[in-house]
């Protein structure tokens, strides 16, 4: 094919920039869960029209990152303990499936690339760059619901990314004593599993690593609706 050596050209629009902007704002806590989200205001703010400030916003509407009630005025998500709930028993079911999916098809090159992984997750460790961390977790975990070729299971896994986002960034900023040397234990032992091939360990760690993490996700959470979690800065 003629083509064959092209690639598309990747193009930013400024509605592209504004919904990563608002996105990392609220991932990050600097728009806080149920503040609205006025039209006018983050035009001027972005110094654009309004047009790209509303297809961003419709866009984080369907990450399910910014709610429209009826008066068609929009705010931040404000999740609930349910929606923590409900976030990590589907991640677990979407992970065990994927882990069983792909145990057999991991070959060396994958090994390589997710120990490389690895190796970069413990650099922004040694370096504090915990948001950059976070984004890395979800990378790892997205190389294993990729390599399992089901596209269906991959777009479960895009809709959750958002939120869990949100709810992974209130656990770390809550805790990141504990939290942030987990993510690299918690990463060691399931290579290691996959690379042993041991779908029975694999799934006993994703059962046991989303418990916990939903556990600490909760506790933020009542924290944060207490008016007593602060947070620090990451």
């Amino acid at each position: 094919m003629k083509w064959a050596s092209l690639a598309p050209v990747q193009q930013t629009t400024l509605a592209d920039i504004v919904t990563n902007q608002i996105r990392d704002g609220i991932i990050a806590g600097q728009l806080r869960p149920g503040e609205k989200l006025a039209e006018p205001e983050l035009a001027t703010f972005f110094q654009v029209s309004r047009s790209p400030v509303r297809e961003a916003l419709r866009r984080l509407e369907q990450e399910g990152l910014v709610v429209r009630e009826p008066n068609r005025s929009c705010y931040v998500w404000q999740p609930t303990i349910e929606d923590v709930e409900e976030i990590h028993t589907l991640r677990t079911m979407v992970e065990c499936l994927a882990a069983e999916l792909v145990i057999d098809q991991l070959n060396e090159d994958d090994f390589t690339h997710l120990y490389d992984a690895l190796q970069r997750q413990r650099q922004l460790v040694a370096e504090t760059k915990y948001i950059e961390l976070l984004h890395e977790d979800m990378r790892f975990h997205e190389y294993i619901c990729q390599r399992a070729n089901h596209n269906r299971l991959l777009d479960w896994w895009g809709n959750l990314m958002s939120q869990w986002k949100v709810i992974l960034y209130q656990r770390m900023t809550h805790n990141p004593q504990e939290v942030v040397p987990s993510v690299l234990v918690d990463h060691q032992s399931l290579l290691e599993a996959f690379h042993n091939r041991d779908l029975p360990e694999v799934v006993r760690l994703h059962r046991s690593i989303n418990r916990r993490v939903s556990a600490q996700s909760k506790e933020a959470l009542t924290l944060i609706a207490n008016g007593t979690h602060h947070g620090v800065t990451i």
